[in-house]
C-alpha cells in the first residue's frame, strides 16, 4: 500500500523486465466483483479520442488534490505499523503482471511493473475482458505468504533464501558504522542486535528476499524481517518437539502456523479487532467485518480489480510525513526511510561508506513506537488529503513521465482506475445498497479548503460539485471521502470496507486450507486454543503485536 505501493509488477527473485513465461509457470487472475456494472462503465466512456476529455477532467482533479494536501498532521487513532502491515499484506495478494501478445502464438512473455507505460496513454483497453486477459497475478493463492516464502527451501527459484539445505531463512547482521555519533551509539542498546537486516547483494543493496516491493522503504523492510525472524523461531522450537523429523517437514510445519497465525491477524487484528485482553482504542480497518463479510461475491481466488485497484489503496493516506522511528531518530522523514533499501538502490544510489550494503545499527525500528495501541506513532487519517511526500515518489522515472506527474500517486491511482475499468464510488455504493454520498458531502469530505498555492477553494468546489465528479467521483477519492465522513478517518466507510472485507473473506474461504478452513469447520482454528506457539509471557499470538513479540523484535507484554 505506497512510496508504499506506487508499483506492483514484479519483485520476485525472477527479477523485473520482460521475461519468457516457463511451461510449468502457473498465474492467479484478476476479476471484477460487478461484470454489469463494469461493462456499463465501459459504455459510459467510448473507446477513441473522446476518452481524451475526461483523461484531463483527471488531471484536474489530481492537481487539486495536490493543492489541497495534507500539509499538516492529522493523525488518526490507528499504530503507523498497520499501514505497513497493509502494505505487507497487499503484496502477499496482488503481484500483478501483464501478458504480452506476440506474432508467435505458441510464445508469450510477460512484462513486470505494467503500468507505468500503460497509463500514459489515455486510450484504455477495448473492454473489460480484454483488460482481464493481460493481466496476471503471480501469486495463485493469496494470502499464504508466497511473497515471504517463494516456493520454500527445496524449491529452485526460492532456495538460495534459506540456509542451505534448511528450513531457516538467511539472515544478516546490521552495520556497526564506526563513525555513528557518539551521542547515536549511546542511546542504542545493541544487545541482540546482530541479525536485524534482510541479507543484501553487497554490490547494489538489493534484498535477497523473494517480493523484493517489501524492501520499498525501511519500516516494511524491517517488517519482512519480522516474519522471517517469525518463521525462523517457529522452526527452531518445532525442531527441539520433533528431533527425529526432516527439513522439509519443519518447514511444512512451521510455514503452516506461521501462516495460520497471519491470516488470523489479518481478519481480527488488522479488519476487525475484538480481543478483549486489548485496549480496543485501534477497532481495525472494517468495523464489523467479522459480522458482515460473507466472501460470497468473490470468484474462486481471482483477486477483484474493484478491490486491488481502487478499496484497498487508502493505504495511501495513512503514509506519515515523519514517524517516531526509534530512540535516535524520533522525527524521521519519509524520505530518510528509503535510505539503505533496494528502492534506494535501483536510483543508483552507492552501498553508505565502509561499502556496507546493509542498515546501520542506529536504523532498526523501535517496534514499540509503532505498535503502541493508543499509539506512540500514528497512521494519518484516512481522508482525500494525502501527505504532500506522496506526491514525489522515490521512483526511477525519465524526465517526460516526471512532467506529465507520474511522480504523483494520485495521477497513477485515478489513470489506473480510469484504465481498469472501475465504476464510480457513487455507483459502487449503489450496486452495495448504500445511499451514496452527495457531491456536497464530498466536497466535505475534503474538510476545510485553505488554498496551499495557487487556485481558489471555490474552483475545486465547482470541479467536484458542478463538473463531471458531482455524481461519478472516482471510487479511489470517493472512498477516502467516505472513511472521514464515516469514520473520521479512522477506519473504511461502508462502500470501501463491503469491498475489502468481501474480498478477503471470499479469497480464505476459496483456500481450503486457510484459517477459514482448517479443520473442516469455517473459523474453527484459533491461536488461543490450537496453536503450539506462544509468546515469552505464555500470551497467543493473537495481534500484529504479538507475532512482533514472539519475533522477539518488541518486547513482550506480562
Amino acid at each position: 500500500m505506497v512510496m508504499l505501493m506506487e508499483m506492483h509488477g514484479s519483485g520476485s527473485l525472477a527479477g523485473t523486465g520482460v521475461k519468457d513465461i516457463e511451461p510449468n509457470q502457473r498465474f492467479g487472475k484478476y476479476c471484477y466483483m460487478f461484470d454489469e456494472l463494469v461493462k456499463a462503465e465501459a459504455s459510459s466512456v467510448p473507446f477513441g479520442e473522446s476518452e481524451a476529455f475526461y483523461f484531463d477532467r483527471l488531471d484536474d482533479l489530481r492537481k487539486t488534490m495536490e493543492e489541497y494536501g495534507n500539509h499538516f498532521d492529522t493523525l488518526s487513532k490507528i499504530p503507523a505499523a498497520y499501514t505497513y502491515f497493509g502494505q505487507f499484506l497487499n503484496h502477499d495478494i496482488s503481484a500483478p503482471v501483464r501478458v504480452l501478445s506476440l506474432a508467435d502464438p505458441s510464445r508469450r512473455v510477460i512484462e513486470s511493473d505494467p503500468d507505468i507505460d500503460v497509463l500514459t496513454s489515455h486510450r484504455r483497453a477495448r473492454s473489460p475482458s480484454q483488460q482481464l486477459a493481460q493481466l496476471r497475478n503471480e501469486h495463485t493463492r493469496p494470502m499464504t505468504l508466497n511473497s515471504l516464502y517463494g516456493g520454500g527451501p527445496f524449491d529452485k527459484a526460492s532456495k538460495s533464501l534459506f540456509e542451505n539445505g534448511t528450513a531457516r531463512f538467511w539472515l544478516a547482521d546490521a552495520y556497526d558504522d564506526p563513525n555513528m555519533l557518539p551521542e547515536h551509539r549511546a542511546k542504542l542498546n545493541l544487545t541482540g542486535k546482530s541479525k536485524f537486516d534482510l541479507p543484501r547483494d553487497g554490490a547494489g543493496k538489493v534484498a535477497l528476499i523473494f517480493d523484493r516491493r517489501n524492501d520499498q522503504n525501511l519500516v516494511i523492510s524491517q517488517l519482512h524481517l519480522a516474519f522471517m525472524l517469525f518463521h525462523n523461531r517457529a522452526v527452531d522450537l518445532l525442531r527441539k518437539k520433533h528431533l527425529k523429523s526432516g527439513e522439509k517437514f519443519l518447514f511444512g510445519a512451521a510455514r503452516r502456523l506461521v501462516t495460520l497465525h497471519y491470516q488470523w491477524c489479518i481478519l481480527n487484528d488488522y479488519l476487525d479487532r475484538r480481543q478483549t485482553d486489548e485496549t480496543g482504542t485501534f477497532s481495525g480497518i472494517v468495523p464489523g467485518a467479522l459480522t458482515n463479510a460473507r466472501g460470497l461475491i468473490v470468484k474462486s481466488n481471482s483477486v477483484p480489480l474493484e478491490f486491488t485497484s481502487a478499496a484497498f489503496r487508502f493505504g495511501h493516506a495513512m503514509v506519515s510525513a515523519r514517524y517516531d522511528y526509534n530512540e535516535v531518530f524520533p522525527r524521521a522523514d519519509l524520505s530518510e526511510l528509503f535510505l539503505f533499501t533496494s528502492r534506494k538502490a535501483m536510483n543508483n544510489q552507492q552501498p553508505p561508506p565502509g561499502g556496507s550494503p546493509q542498515i546501520p545499527l542506529h536504523w532498526i525500528i523501535d517496534w514499540n513506537r509503532f505498535v503502541k495501541d493508543p499509539p506512540g506513532t500514528a497512521a494519518e487519517q484516512i481522508n482525500p488529503r494525502l501527505a504532500s511526500a506522496m506526491f514525489d515518489l522515490q521512483d526511477k522515472l525519465d524526465e517526460s513521465k516526471v512532467r506529465e506527474g507520474f511522480q504523483s500517486i494520485c495521477l497513477r491511482n485515478l489513470r489506473r482506475g480510469y484504465h481498469r475499468f472501475i465504476p464510480s464510488g457513487q455507483k459502487l455504493a449503489r450496486q452495495l445498497k448504500m445511499h451514496p454520498l452527495s457531491a456536497e458531502k464530498l466536497l466535505s469530505g475534503f474538510g476545510k479548503l485553505e488554498t496551499q498555492r495557487t487556485g481558489t477553494a471555490e474552483s475545486f468546489a465547482e470541479l467536484l460539485t458542478k463538473d463531471q465528479f458531482g455524481g461519478a467521483m472516482p471510487a479511489w477519492v470517493y472512498f477516502l471521502c467516505e472513511a472521514r465522513l464515516t469514520y473520521g478517518g479512522n477506519a473504511l466507510g461502508p462502500a470501501a470496507g463491503a469491498i475489502v472485507g468481501e474480498t478477503i473473506v471470499g479469497l480464505l474461504k476459496h483456500n481450503k486450507n486457510s484459517v477459514l478452513n482448517t479443520q473442516g469447520k469455517e473459523g474453527s482454528w484459533n491461536p488461543a486454543t490450537d496453536s503450539e506457539l506462544r509468546t515469552d509471557t505464555g500470551k497467543p499470538i493473537n495481534s500484529l503485536r504479538r507475532i512482533l513479540e514472539f519475533a522477539q523484535v518488541v518486547a513482550s507484554e506480562s
